[in-house]
C-alpha cells in the first residue's frame, strides 16, 4: 500500500448518528387574523401552502385572497439543515428575507412571505428559542404571545423604526 492511498484508522467510539432537526413554520401574520399565531411542525417531505392547495405530502390551507391555490412548497430532506423553499408559480411571488425568490434553502430564522401570509421558519437546532416558546421577556403560551413574539423578532430584522405602546408596566422595555 503506497502512503498515498494509506488512511489514518477510523475510531467509531463516542460516534452518535446526527439528530433530525425538528422543524416549524410560525404564522406571524395573515389575512385571516385567526390564523395568526398559527404553529405548524413540517414533517419530512413536501408541505404546499395556499388558498386551496392541491397537490403534496401535506397541504396548510389559509383564507388569503391574495395566495394562489398552491402557492408555495417547503421541502424538508433528511440530514439536511436547511428547507428547500419553492414558489409554485404565484401571481404574487414568494419572498424571503425581503427578496423574492423561485427556489432557495432557507434556514432557521428565515422570514417567508407568500401573499398576505407571513411566517418564520423555526428548528429546535437554531441555536436560540424559537419564537413559539416563552423567554423571560415575552413570557406565556398564548396565541397572543407567541403571536407577539414572531412580530419582535420579524421587527427585529427590520432597520425601520419601530413604535411599542402598552400601558405602564407592560414591559415595553423588554422588547
Amino acid at each position: 500500500m503506497s502512503a498515498t492511498t494509506r488512511s489514518a484508522p477510523i475510531h467509531l467510539e463516542g460516534l452518535r448518528a446526527p439528530r433530525e432537526a425538528t422543524w416549524r413554520f410560525h404564522v406571524l401574520r395573515a389575512h385571516d387574523a385567526s390564523e395568526a399565531g398559527l404553529v405548524q411542525r413540517l414533517a419530512r417531505g413536501q408541505t404546499v401552502l395556499g388558498r386551496e392547495p392541491s397537490a403534496g405530502d401535506r397541504l396548510l390551507a389559509f383564507r388569503d385572497p391574495v395566495m394562489s391555490r398552491s402557492h408555495v412548497s417547503l421541502r424538508v430532506t433528511s440530514g439536511v439543515d436547511a428547507v428547500e423553499l419553492r414558489d409554485l408559480g404565484s401571481r404574487n411571488g414568494t419572498f424571503a428575507g425581503g427578496r423574492r425568490v423561485n427556489t432557495v434553502m432557507v434556514s432557521h430564522g428565515a422570514i417567508i412571505r407568500a401573499g398576505g401570509l407571513v411566517g418564520v421558519l423555526e428548528s429546535d437546532d437554531g441555536g436560540h428559542l424559537a419564537h413559539g416558546e416563552p423567554t423571560g421577556d415575552v413570557p406565556g403560551r398564548s396565541a397572543l404571545a407567541r403571536r407577539l413574539r414572531g412580530q419582535l423578532a420579524l421587527a427585529a430584522q427590520s432597520a425601520e423604526p419601530v413604535l411599542i405602546r402598552g400601558p405602564t408596566g407592560s414591559g415595553k422595555e423588554s422588547a
